[in-house]
């Protein structure tokens, strides 16, 4: 279940955010794309009762073949940072679920970590 969950969320995140770019711009990136990424893994793991962290995983590689498929020169960094990327944000927001015991309090961690994550990394390659 989470594997078909994880492919399920990843297109339905790509057809979202390709809109939320197309309406609003590439600050997306760095606002809404990581709410709606966090949200629609972790709220259909949990109303499915699949493994979260499985979800979170299978995106990542889900993205992480997009990225290879796509950006030819930085293509093996992106697809690294989104595996290990996705995975972080799937372990930080089951700690806060188990932790509080509230799966809205672990979205919001997974939220906060993925919006940091994308200011960091995207400011770490326009540096460079």
């Amino acid at each position: 279940m989470a594997y078909l969950l994880a492919l399920l969320m990843a297109a339905a995140s790509f057809l979202l955010n390709r809109e939320l770019l197309r309406r609003f711009g590439s600050h997306v990136v760095i606002s809404l794309s990581p709410v709606l990424e966090e949200s629609v893994k972790t709220l259909s793991a949990y109303y499915f009762q699949a493994d979260l962290i499985m979800v979170h995983i299978g995106f990542g590689v889900i993205e992480a073949a997009y990225d290879w498929y796509s950006s030819q020169e930085t293509a093996w960094k992106a697809a690294i940072l989104s595996i290990v990327g996705h995975t972080f944000f799937g372990a930080v927001t089951a700690f806060c679920w188990r932790l509080a015991g509230i799966i809205w309090l672990g979205l919001a961690a997974g939220c906060i970590v993925h919006l940091l994550w994308n200011v960091i990394i995207l400011r770490w390659f326009a540096t460079r």
